[in-house]
């Protein structure tokens, strides 16, 4: 099938792009309206997935600029709590971000009579979507391949360690090859960044001293303030603490509890984060209100040895 994506998000066109082209379809892009009518009228494509928000406008009446005849369905791509329009037969699904593979496949089954086609269950294997991303030196173009896995975007993960190690895993396994990845380390930024396989990750260090382009460990009003811009900032944000032992052991242990409990009652979209930490630092007590907001993640040897 042909697809048409209508996004201003560079980000969301190339994950989309991906999905569509790896599951053998044929794609077309466009960042606004007008390019978008033009693909519409040369392209002729079977599906449209149409961001329900481009360039800061909505573009759901602008649907009502198309003939009902141009034999395009249309996949609204929905930001929030937007309502469908029922008074038109070319939208003919919707999906909310953020999106997985899953729910954008199964959309191409509302092309043709409009209604949704079952698809068979896909085996439980690893996909894998490749991007192009720059090297490190920002000299050439390389390729980065991302796969899907039980550690997605949307969940919180905590991993109880005494050094950060694992943490990493969880990092580069969540959905943070959109380059929406924030990382608030204690340790060498060097090593972090050696580490961490997202593209473009924002590393933000914390120190006990006052240092130019550092946060003062002790200053979590700031520290949160950070966290809170990024996800008021990204589509899918996604934060790692990497060593949540330290920022304790710096401040009072409820303080940095009431903290993560605050950027969760504060952020109505969907987000993830992941923080590793010393098991021996926290009560029952405490790991249960963690827990509350986050899974509890091992790594493949904890778990072979039922730890």
């Amino acid at each position: 099938m042909k697809a048409l994506i209508v996004d201003d998000n560079p980000s969301v066109t190339a994950i989309l792009t991906e999905i569509l082209r790896i599951d053998g379809h044929e794609v077309f892009t466009a960042s606004n309206w007008e390019d978008a009518k033009r693909e519409l009228d040369l392209r002729k494509p079977d599906i449209m997935f149409l961001d329900s928000i481009v360039n800061q406008k909505s573009t759901i009446p602008l649907v009502d600029e198309l003939d009902d005849s141009i034999g395009t369905k249309i996949v609204l791509i929905l930001n929030g709590k937007e309502q469908v329009p029922r008074d038109t037969s070319l939208i003919v699904h919707s999906i909310k971000k953020p999106f997985n593979s899953t729910a954008v496949l199964e959309s191409m089954g509302y092309v043709g009579v409009g209604t949704s086609v079952t698809r068979a269950p896909a085996e439980k294997k690893t996909r894998w979507f490749k991007f192009l991303m720059k090297s490190k030196d920002g000299s050439e173009m390389v390729e980065k391949f991302v796969s899907e896995n039980p550690i997605k975007f949307g969940d919180s993960y905590i991993v109880y360690e005494d050094s950060p190690d694992a943490i990493y895993e969880v990092a580069n396994n969540i959905n943070s090859n959109l380059g929406e990845l924030l990382v608030i380390t204690s340790g060498r930024k060097k090593i972090v960044e050696s580490r961490i396989e997202a593209i473009n990750p924002t590393i933000v260090t914390l120190s006990r001293t006052s240092r130019e382009d550092y946060i003062d460990i002790r200053a979590l009003g700031t520290l949160m303030g950070r966290i809170m811009e990024h996800i008021e900032e990204k589509t899918w944000p996604t934060i790692v603490i990497d060593d949540l032992s330290q920022i304790i052991i710096n401040n009072d242990l409820n303080s940095v509890l009431t903290m993560i409990h605050q950027i969760y009652a504060a952020t109505d979209c969907a987000l993830s984060i992941a923080v590793s930490v010393k098991e021996s630092l926290l009560t029952e007590k405490d790991k249960h209100l963690l827990q509350r907001h986050m899974k509890l993640y091992k790594p493949d040897e904890q778990e072979s040895k039922g730890e």
